[in-house]
């Protein structure tokens, strides 16, 4: 069996270094912010699609928890969680036929 042999150059080199190096410290970066419990703005308005200044009326309206620190803000991130599974959309059932609903706050049906 013959081996093959790979000639690269030092630019060949030189990008997989970089590719491996901003693989490492993305992932680092990730872990770091993942053992932390909490998401900045920016990984709130990602997550919820929705702007910073909509972001910013959330949070004068009491309507999402967070802290802030010097000028960071801080949100929990099971609270994130929670806020999304507690606005949850209502999906057609399995035959695709439409669900009722009841709003909470009045006595008003709608069909979806």
């Amino acid at each position: 069996m013959a081996e093959q042999i790979y000639l690269f150059s030092k630019q060949d080199l030189d990008q997989f270094k970089k590719e491996v190096l901003n693989s490492i410290e993305a992932h680092h970066k990730e872990d770091k912010h993942s053992q932390l419990n909490y998401m900045r703005s920016k990984e709130v308005m990602k997550e919820l699609a929705i702007s910073s200044s909509h972001l910013q009326k959330m949070r004068i309206k009491g309507l999402i928890p967070h802290t802030k620190i010097g000028d960071t803000f801080f949100y929990p991130r099971a609270e994130i969680k929670a806020l999304l599974d507690a606005n949850k959309a209502q999906s057609l059932n399995s035959q695709g036929s439409s669900v009722n609903k009841k709003l909470p706050n009045n006595n008003i049906n709608l069909k979806f």
